[in-house]
């Protein structure tokens, strides 16, 4: 569950397929970076202003749409890469001289993590 917005209430399930994008979030995306977009970019870009949701109309606009949805699946990926597996918690638990000694707030949130 990703939660843009930050207010709690407002949290909607996204799911994203390997090889399909999400036409939900891309519309959401379309919407929220639309005044983002328009502040930035100069006057150039600005010449299709009109944009809609559901079918891309500007070409640069869409690019911009594109790159912060690729840095969301990025995102997402390397969150993912980070959740540690249970060896990896039970080895971090192991005490020995060549080891690092843990803080007790990480060894208790291993501990809590691996039981």
């Amino acid at each position: 569950m990703c939660d843009f917005t930050g207010v709690p209430n407002m949290i909607q399930p996204v799911r994203l397929k390997k090889d399909q994008l999400n036409e939900m979030t891309l519309a959401y995306l379309r919407s929220v970076l639309k005044q983002s977009f328009f502040k930035a970019e100069s006057m150039a870009a600005l010449t299709g202003r009109k944009v809609l949701l559901t079918v891309p109309k500007n070409l640069s606009y869409e690019r911009y749409v594109m790159k912060f949805y690729q840095g969301i699946l990025e995102f997402l990926k390397a969150r993912g890469e980070k959740d540690t597996t249970l060896v990896e918690d039970l080895d971090l638990l192991v005490e020995g001289e060549d080891k690092p000694v843990m803080s007790f707030t990480l060894r208790m949130a291993v501990t809590y993590r691996s039981d």
